[in-house]
C-alpha cells in the first residue's frame, strides 16, 4: 500500500509478485515484514519457496501492530537481531499491545504467531471481534465527523510508518 501524496489517495501495488497459494516462487522478502518460515527458508539457502497465504497474514500482523502502536515491530534491532528473533522458538516481543483496544490486540496476537499452522487465516481474521467491533463503532457514530476523524488518525499512523520505512531504506 502506497500513499500518493500529491493526489491524497492510497494505492494498492506490487501485484507483479501475486501468485496462488502453494505456487513455487523465488524467495524475495522484506526482512522486518517477512514471516518466520520465510526467514528460515532463506537461512537454509533456499532460492525459492512454496507461497503460503499464512506468510501474508504474518505481514498483515506486522503492519497492524505498527499502525496501532505507532512503533516499528522490531524497533532499533539490527537486521541480524530481527532474523534471529524470527528464527528462534518463542514469541516476538509485542510491548505496545497493552496500550491498544483489546480486540485489535487479540487480532494482532493471532496474526503474529510463529507457527504458520496456528496463525489465523484470512477467513478467521475477518470473522474476528476486531472487525465486528469496528462495524459496531461505525454504526454507533452519529456523525460522519467521528468516522472521518478516525480515518484521519489512521492515515497519520500510516504516514509515520512510511516515513520510518524510508529512513530504514536509506540506512
Amino acid at each position: 500500500v502506497v500513499k500518493v501524496a500529491d493526489e491524497d489517495r492510497w494505492k494498492l501495488i506490487d501485484f507483479a509478485t501475486a501468485c496462488d497459494d502453494g505456487d513455487q516462487v523465488p524467495l524475495h522478502y522484506t526482512l522486518r515484514y517477512a514471516a518466520p518460515e520465510v526467514i528460515k527458508a532463506a537461512a537454509a539457502g533456499a532460492a525459492s519457496t512454496g507461497r503460503r497465504c499464512s506468510s501474508d497474514m504474518w505481514s498483515l500482523g506486522v503492519m497492524a501492530y505498527e499502525l496501532y502502536t505507532g512503533e516499528r515491530l522490531f524497533g532499533v534491532m539490527t537486521n541480524e537481531q530481527v532474523a534471529a528473533t524470527l528464527a528462534m522458538p518463542g514469541g516476538v516481543p509485542l510491548p505496545g499491545l497493552h496500550n491498544i483496544e483489546p480486540n485489535a490486540a487479540r487480532f494482532i496476537l493471532k496474526l503474529l504467531v510463529k507457527d504458520p499452522k496456528e496463525r489465523w487465516t484470512a477467513e478467521k481474521g475477518l470473522d474476528a471481534r476486531f472487525f465486528r467491533s469496528l462495524d459496531d463503532t461505525t454504526k454507533m457514530a452519529s456523525a460522519a465527523a467521528a468516522v472521518a476523524s478516525t480515518l484521519h488518525n489512521i492515515a497519520g499512523k500510516v504516514d509515520r510508518i512510511l516515513d520510518l520505512s524510508l529512513v530504514t531504506l536509506k540506512d
